[in-house]
């Protein structure tokens, strides 16, 4: 049996997708993708009002495709040239839809050997059709697919080192503005030490009970002092560092740029 999409407020069977939703283009009613799944309803028998089984399965398969369900429109494409073999367009659609439906499952898939078989398979088909033409070489086919995973791979790179590259940023900032408190704590902290060393060895003449404790206060902030400092001078280091980096981070991100676009060329794919 067949089954469409049937918008339900007007019966219409045209819905494209927009915006990551499914709207009927003759009454403007939208759908999610999984209410989209739901639109999928039962026409008819083998045939239909005319509608033989041959056309049926292409039904079906743009209906996948819309709904960039690709596992179940390639085993539709494969049902179709299977009951079919003799007809070419089933072989069109499916080599049209594996190029122009490129995903990162549908290549993952295709790379598996089985598939490969599969689609050697059906190019041989294909020949015996095409008074032995070669419309399609697997090879050829194959490097395409082998050529979006490259790019696949050479953007989840350039995205890992643009991450890298923005928390060097962060942390950047984070130590600049680190340093400007720091060195408000090593100020502070002399002026405490002088002020309770002045005070401690005036209640010390004084045989004052406090002068064990403001001694202590002016050890502590001693203390605050020489590790302040020593911040101060370790901070810009490793703001120095980052900033190398960082520089090799970009260095980086610009040969992947370079990469992703020569071999955008190559699969015909761009942002």
């Amino acid at each position: 049996m067949m089954k469409a999409m049937i918008c339900e407020m007007c019966g219409g069977m045209d819905l494209v997708k927009q915006d990551g939703l499914y709207v009927c283009q003759h009454c403007g009613c939208k759908y999610s993708i999984e209410g989209a799944r739901n639109l999928f309803e039962v026409t008819g028998k083998v045939e239909v009002d005319g509608i033989s089984t041959c056309e049926q399965l292409l039904e079906k398969e743009n209906s996948y495709l819309k709904l960039e369900d690709y596992k179940s429109a390639q085993n539709t494409f494969k049902e179709f040239i299977n009951t079919y073999p003799h007809k070419r367009i089933g072989y069109e659609k499916y080599f049209t839809a594996l190029t122009e439906n490129f995903s990162e499952y549908f290549a993952y898939d295709l790379v598996d050997s089985n598939t490969i078989a599969e689609v050697n398979d059906i190019i041989r088909k294909l020949a015996k059709i095409d008074d032995g033409h070669g419309t399609y070489d697997a090879n050829v086919f194959m490097k395409k697919i082998n050529d979006y995973l490259d790019w696949i791979d050479l953007k989840k790179q350039k995205d890992q080192n643009e991450n890298a590259l923005n928390t060097l940023s962060e942390e950047n900032l984070f130590w600049s503005k680190q340093i400007d408190s720091t060195k408000l704590i090593q100020k502070r902290s002399i002026i405490v030490f002088a002020v309770s060393l002045i005070l401690g060895f005036y209640n010390l003449y004084e045989k004052s009970p406090l002068t064990v404790f403001i001694f202590i206060v002016a050890g502590i902030s001693l203390l605050c002092f020489v590790e302040a400092k020593r911040e101060v001078k370790t901070i810009p280091k490793m703001i120095d560092e980052n900033c190398e980096r960082k520089t090799e981070f970009e260095k980086k991100i610009s040969n992947l740029n370079d990469k992703i676009n020569k071999k955008e060329k190559f699969i015909g794919k761009g942002d």
